[in-house]
């Protein structure tokens, strides 16, 4: 059933991304139509035991939300923090992460491409230089174990994210992507973490565990554990805890557990950056009622 869902959510969006009409200089309300994406600079992990992985962002997380917002209208901008091209793991790289569909596997990688070519994905702004941080309207941060290594402490990376929380825009992330939430509490102009107490999943410890056995070394720390330290509120499906979609928002902040998420995450997060941008009673109610 699981899977049968993800396919055909997917198949909606993905098989019309690459040709979606993208809005012009302003979206209905005060939005300008654009979203930025957080992605990192990391290729690799090294383990505990000195063994080293490589990792990248997981290509269904990353195209299954961008292709809802692309879809909407929604212009995406990259940013990470050196500025270099973001690796794809290559584990992610299969039609398995999209319920066997070789369809909308294909679809996913000419995303990929479409925004590698056409976007600046290819090259993303270095997070230093997003001086025009008020002009977006939303901020999504897909997974996989990078964010781990380079997103959960950068600095700018934490400026940047204090800005959507204090305007209480869209945020969204999945699966690793959480992490990048601690990087408030490196910012420049405090140490506080901008989340605390949010209702909020990440890829669960049982899960890494489980990748931890096929890689042969244990990870530098769990992102559960991590998360609970700076005071986010944990909510997780521990087992099966890799293919059970499980989305959760609080307040501006949507976050999803694992890579089988990424549907029902790109679904609400659209839905409710449409909300913001019409400034609807729904935007002002999801966030009144988790403050």
């Amino acid at each position: 059933m699981v899977a049968k869902a993800l396919a055909l959510l997917s198949l909606l969006y993905l098989s019309v991304s690459a040709t979606a009409p993208l809005r012009n200089s302003s979206a209905p309300g005060s939005c300008t139509g654009n979203v930025l994406i957080i992605l990192s600079s990391a290729d690799s992990i090294t383990l505990q035991n000195g063994k080293v992985e490589d990792v990248g962002y997981y290509i269904d997380e990353f195209a299954i939300p961008s292709s809802y917002l692309l879809a909407a209208g929604f212009n995406l901008h990259f940013a990470n923090p050196k500025g270099n091209t973001p690796a794809m793991d290559q584990s992610s790289n299969t039609s398995w992460y999209f319920a066997g569909n070789e369809r909308l596997y294909q679809n996913a990688l000419n995303l990929v491409n479409t925004m590698m070519t056409e976007n600046n994905m290819a090259s993303p702004t270095p997070f230093s230089e997003v001086f025009d941080v008020e002009n977006y309207d939303a901020v999504f941060v897909p997974g996989g174990h990078p964010p781990m290594i380079d997103l959960w402490d950068d600095a700018d990376l934490g400026n940047l994210l204090w800005h959507f929380h204090n305007s209480s825009k869209p945020t969204a992330m999945i699966c690793h992507g959480p992490m990048a939430a601690t990087s408030t509490a490196f910012a420049s102009s405090t140490s506080e973490f901008a989340y605390y107490g949010y209702n909020m999943t990440v890829f669960s410890t049982w899960a890494e565990q489980q990748v931890e056995q096929g890689w042969g070394g244990l990870l530098p720390y769990y992102p559960e554990d991590k998360l609970r330290q700076f005071g986010a509120d944990l909510s997780e499906i521990e087992e099966n805890g890799i293919t059970t979609p499980h989305v959760i928002q609080h307040a501006e902040l949507i976050t999803g557990q694992n890579p089988f998420s990424a549907p029902w995450l790109g679904a609400k997060f659209v839905a409710f950056l449409e909300d913001y941008c019409n400034a609807s009673p729904a935007y002002f109610k999801a966030i009144n009622n988790n403050l």
